[in-house]
């Protein structure tokens, strides 16, 4: 059935039966080839039991405020993958997330958009491919009929200026591009100026999408909450990385000042799913201010202990690159413009799913920031020839040590840590007024009672 689309969301309806719905299973946001926020919620009728899509698409080119439509229904078996592979994802509202959940959702509401694009640049002569196209899922949603227009929004191309979304009153406002969305806007700038409009980011409420789930309302600018971990926990592991690499300095005939490191904390050996990207992951740590950190974590074993009146999680590390020469967010520069972030965090990111995501591309990256220096490499086996040639080429000395060498309460203290996600004010209640500990309804959240089995 053809998308139907219109400015109120009240008019919402089930493209089978016509009933209104209230209640969505599932919901996700999305940037669209034309550089709209767009959020899909998975809906299942009420009336028919069928199941389709509601949207909401937003930029600061509508003027009326958001178009919302429908589209669908979908079989069954469709529309139930749909909820799953949203539902994998942790972070849906994040637009840009490159986890498989919106890889998988990229292709499923654009991929026929993409491949025009690349059909109309072979025709003129063009070999680039388009960003983002890459090839379907061989199951279920990606084998469903082709779904999904691109258009402009009804007022393309008038003047550009800031609005206020009269349906859902949320404030918009122009957002920085990211070095991704640079790209893609060179990519999409003759579609984009074909459709009447201009690539652009763009920031909105999601009120609509999480009353839709029944979820809690957004918070305000001073109830907004913010990711890290408990500050001492924090310090406990900069202290760690710091003793780990100084001591394994002093063990070299002569002593040697060792500023950088490699943390294998689980692999047996390098062909381990784990280091050739074949296990799903991604890269975290928390935002270090004496050190610099980044660690290789599962999608499997990541474990949320809660979610109210606070979200709390417990993230193991699998592999970790250290150093002491740039900490991970620098007290001058904003927290995307440290050395580190620009020179391994942010690569190792834009390295997802590429042929080079795994330990030797990752380690490309490592060494080349520490180019010249040497490093130690902590692992259970001994690194093999071709670590060491990836290190040869940026000048860099492995020194390897058994992770043996570290004692087991210090691999099994920081090989996993909590993050929390609080506002700015349970931040400083729990830094300066609380002892390094945040009350939650259950009483002092404590590393017990957070399932770590020890006390902090």
């Amino acid at each position: 059935m053809t998308p139907t689309s219109n400015h109120d969301p009240a008019a919402l309806a089930c493209p089978s039966c016509s009933s209104h719905n209230e209640e969505g299973l599932c919901g996700i946001k999305l940037m669209n080839p034309v550089g709209c926020d767009e959020v899909v919620i998975v809906v299942k009728c009420v009336g028919c039991g069928r199941l389709y899509l509601e949207e909401e698409e937003d930029g600061e080119a509508h003027k009326d405020g958001p178009v919302y439509r429908t589209s669908g229904p979908y079989e069954e078996a469709v529309g139930y993958e749909l909820v799953e592979r949203i539902s994998a994802c942790p972070e849906p509202w994040l637009r840009l997330c490159q986890c498989p959940s919106h890889k998988f959702m990229d292709d499923f509401m654009y991929g026929d958009f993409y491949r025009g694009m690349a059909e109309a640049r072979a025709r003129a002569g063009s070999s680039e491919a388009p960003p983002d196209a890459d090839s379907a899922a061989s199951v279920g949603a990606a084998e469903a009929p082709p779904r999904r227009l691109v258009s402009p929004p009804l007022d393309a191309g008038q003047q550009r200026e800031k609005v206020t979304n009269r349906q859902s009153r949320d404030s918009r406002s122009e957002l920085p591009l990211t070095p991704k969305e640079e790209r893609i806007t060179a990519d999409m700038n003759d579609v984009v100026t074909h459709l009447g409009g201009e690539f652009q980011v763009f920031k909105k409420g999601m009120g609509w999408a999480r009353r839709k789930l029944g979820q809690e309302p957004e918070p305000s600018a001073e109830e907004k909450r913010f990711w890290d971990t408990y500050p001492a926990e924090k310090r406990d592991y900069e202290a760690f990385v710091a003793d780990i690499l100084r001591s394994a300095g002093d063990e070299v005939a002569p002593p040697i000042a060792i500023t950088n490191g490699v943390v294998d904390w689980s692999s047996s050996d390098e062909s381990s799913e784990v280091l050739q990207g074949v296990a799903a992951g991604g890269w975290i740590d928390p935002d270090c201010q004496r050190i610099g950190s980044v660690s290789r974590e599962l999608n499997s074993t990541r474990e949320v202990i809660q979610t109210t009146p606070f979200h709390v999680q417990r993230d193991h590390r699998e592999l970790s690159f250290v150093t002491l020469d740039s900490p991970t967010v620098e007290a001058d520069k904003p927290a995307m413009e440290s050395a580190f972030r620009k020179g391994v965090i942010t690569p190792l990111i834009e390295m997802n799913s590429s042929p080079d995501d795994n330990l030797y591309g990752w380690l490309d990256v490592m060494f080349a920031f520490c180019s010249g220096k040497p490093l130690v490499y902590y692992s259970h086996y001994v690194p093999s020839d071709e670590v060491h040639a990836v290190a040869q080429r940026h000048g860099v000395r492995v020194v390897h040590r058994p992770l043996r060498s570290i004692p087991k309460p210090l691999l099994s203290r920081h090989g996993s840590f909590q993050l929390l996600r609080l506002t700015a004010a349970q931040w400083e209640e729990l830094e300066n007024e609380n002892g390094g500990r945040l009350r939650s309804e259950k009483g002092d959240l404590r590393g017990r009672e957070l399932g770590n089995g020890t006390q902090e």
